[in-house]
């Protein structure tokens, strides 16, 4: 969850690229935003720093899952690549079938402003920590990666 938040922060402070425009996603389905609000008040404790060797956090990580062409689609349309939006059901169904660890891209320049202050669309970021938190939820690692947002890197 700290991983998230500075991601998140990061990218709220980072300078935008001149020929993005805002970018409207799909509103997250009002049944899931309302699942998530009952796990966010059931899993108060999820996200809380603990004393751990690496060797043993990477243990406890074991197998992980790349959801990949989802988040990190060069688009406005999330679904352009193939993949459908991602939903806390199949986060769950990817739990159960053993993976203990989620890597989810992101690339965000479609998403904001292309000007201060540079906020990210609201619907984009819900779905998002929906899928955070459905991960944290099933007691599963997260791990977010700012993906194909170069231009923030100078030159």
């Amino acid at each position: 969850m700290y991983l998230f938040f500075l991601t998140l922060a990061f990218q709220l402070i980072s300078c935008g690229q001149e020929d993005v425009t805002p970018v409207v996603t799909p509103e997250v389905e009002e049944e899931e935003m309302e699942q998530e609000m009952e796990q966010e008040m059931e899993n108060e404790s999820v996200g809380t720093m603990r004393d751990i060797s690496s060797k043993d956090l990477v243990a406890e990580m074991g197998i992980g899952w790349n959801m990949g062409n989802s988040f990190d689609v060069r688009d406005k349309d999330k679904t352009v690549w193939g993949n459908p939006l991602p939903t806390s059901s199949h986060i769950k169904d990817v739990n159960e079938m053993g993976f203990k660890t989620l890597r989810i891209p992101i690339t965000w320049n479609f998403d904001q402003l292309q000007s201060s202050p540079y906020t990210i669309d609201q619907p984009y970021l819900a779905r998002i920590k929906l899928i955070v938190d459905a991960a944290l939820s099933n007691d599963m690692h997260v791990i977010i990666n700012t993906h194909h947002d170069d231009w923030i890197i100078p030159t």
